[in-house]
């Protein structure tokens, strides 16, 4: 009887959580079914199914059963600077690449694995990607150039902090919205992809550089 309570609490809860996430992404820029990206909208109703699918998914580490497929690109020119303390990877995190796989401009839109049951009817196909805008990064022979902006797949820790001398402490920024994942800054420690409350998806207001002096002491 207790269990079935507990149960009773559960469920609802989990419900209002899918709830709330579903709700950032309808009609934001994510939404792909309204138009708001620069080819015509699908007529599916499928806002989802661009990033994950309950069955048949890629298999990727990008995401939770992630249907997109993954970048072309296969190296990566990483952010670096003669002042800068921090160690970058080599290559973007998981977190990251889970947004490049639109945002290099290298896939398509609606090149995924598993289509709805009910078929694709935009005009986004294998070989026409996102363009202007959207695009992080230029891509040249494979390879994705991301020295003019800001660093992912930096190593935000006590030593870069002390080295550093202008940085919040690591319990300090991670108190706030923004998200370190395994000590990494990726592009979804600024970027909630399911919450367009503040713009371009941030966690935290740009307003009076709000998101930047969450880490910078300034």
């Amino acid at each position: 009887m207790k269990a079935l309570k507990v149960l009773r609490i559960v469920v609802p809860a989990l419900l209002l959580v899918s709830a709330s996430t579903m709700a950032g992404v309808v009609g934001s820029a994510h939404d792909i079914t309204t138009g708001s990206f620069d080819n015509a909208a699908n007529t599916t109703g499928q806002v989802c199914v661009y990033c994950h699918t309950p069955h048949r998914s890629v298999g990727s580490t990008n995401g939770p059963l992630w249907n997109h497929a993954v970048s072309t690109v296969s190296t990566y020119s990483m952010y670096t600077s003669p002042t800068i303390d921090a160690t970058i990877a080599g290559a973007p995190g998981a977190e990251s690449l889970a947004c490049l796989t639109c945002h290099d401009g290298t896939v398509a839109i609606d090149n995924i694995s598993n289509s709805p049951g009910d078929q694709i009817t935009s005009p986004w196909t294998p070989g026409a990607a996102m363009s202007g805008y959207a695009l992080i990064g230029t891509v040249t022979a494979g390879d994705l150039d991301l020295t003019n902006d800001h660093p992912i797949g930096l190593t935000y820790d006590v030593a870069l902090v002390g080295a550093d001398g202008g940085l919040e402490a690591v319990a300090t920024v991670e108190a706030t919205a923004l998200e370190l994942f395994s000590g990494q800054l990726e592009c979804a420690t600024c970027h909630d992809v399911h919450d367009d409350t503040n713009a371009a998806f941030l966690r935290i207001t740009d307003t009076a550089s709000q998101i930047c002096t969450t880490c910078h002491l300034k």
